[in-house]
C-alpha cells in the first residue's frame, strides 16, 4: 500500500511537470510573436487617436498665481507635441500593429500622454486651491471625457468637486463612466465614487 505522503508527492510532481510544460509553451509563443513583431514593417500612424489640447477653450488665468502660471506654461508647451493614450497596449502589440521602427515614436507619444495626465491633475488641484471650482471641473472633465484618463485621482477629485460645487446630479454619470473603465483601479474608483454619492444623498 502506497503511503499517503508519497501519493501527495507524486501528485505534486505531476502538477509541477504540467505547469512547467504549459509555461514553456507560453514562453515559446511569446518569443515567436516577438520575433514576428520585430520583423513587421513600418506602417502609417494615421489611424491613431491623437489628443489635442484646446488651449482656446480651457480655463487659463494669466498673472493670477505663480504656481498656476508655471502649470499653464507646461500645458502650452505640451500642446505642440503629439499625444496618444497607449495605456494597456504592450510594445509587442504596438510593433505588430505599426511596425518595429515606429516603437520609439509611439513610446514618445505615450510618454506625452503620461505627462498630460500629471499636469492636468496638478492644474485642477491648483485651480481648486484658488477656489476656481468651475475651472477645475472643466479641466478634469476634459481629461476624463476627451483624453480617456482612467486614474483614481482624476475621478475622485472630480467627484469631490461636483459635491463641493453643488453638482451632485453629475455623480451618476461619472460613476457610469468609471464603470466602463478597463483598468486595475476600476473597482476602487466605482466603489469610492458610489460611497461619495450615497453620502451626499
Amino acid at each position: 500500500m502506497i503511503p499517503g505522503c508519497l501519493i501527495l508527492v507524486l501528485i505534486f510532481i505531476i502538477w509541477l511537470r504540467y505547469e512547467l510544460k504549459k509555461n514553456s509553451h507560453k514562453e515559446d509563443d511569446f518569443w515567436e510573436t516577438e520575433a514576428k513583431a520585430n520583423q513587421t514593417r513600418k506602417k502609417p500612424l494615421d489611424s491613431l487617436y491623437y489628443i489635442t489640447i484646446p488651449t482656446d477653450s480651457l480655463p487659463f488665468f494669466y498673472d493670477f498665481d505663480k504656481k498656476l502660471d508655471k502649470i499653464q506654461e507646461e500645458i502650452l508647451e505640451l500642446s505642440s507635441k503629439k499625444i496618444v493614450n497607449l495605456s494597456g497596449i504592450t510594445n509587442t502589440q504596438l510593433k505588430l500593429e505599426y511596425g518595429a521602427a515606429n516603437l520609439d515614436t509611439l513610446s514618445e507619444y505615450d510618454e506625452n500622454f503620461t505627462e498630460l495626465t500629471r499636469i492636468l491633475y496638478e492644474w485642477a488641484v491648483c485651480l481648486r486651491d484658488l477656489n476656481k471650482l468651475d475651472a477645475a471641473i472643466m479641466v478634469l472633465e476634459y481629461g476624463i471625457t476627451t483624453c480617456h484618463i482612467d486614474t483614481y485621482n482624476h475621478y475622485m477629485l472630480l467627484g469631490k468637486l461636483y459635491v463641493a460645487n453643488g453638482q451632485h446630479n453629475k455623480l451618476p454619470e461619472l460613476i457610469n463612466s468609471a464603470d466602463s473603465l478597463d483598468c486595475l483601479m476600476h473597482d476602487s474608483i466605482v466603489r469610492d465614487l458610489t460611497m461619495l454619492s450615497d453620502y451626499t444623498v
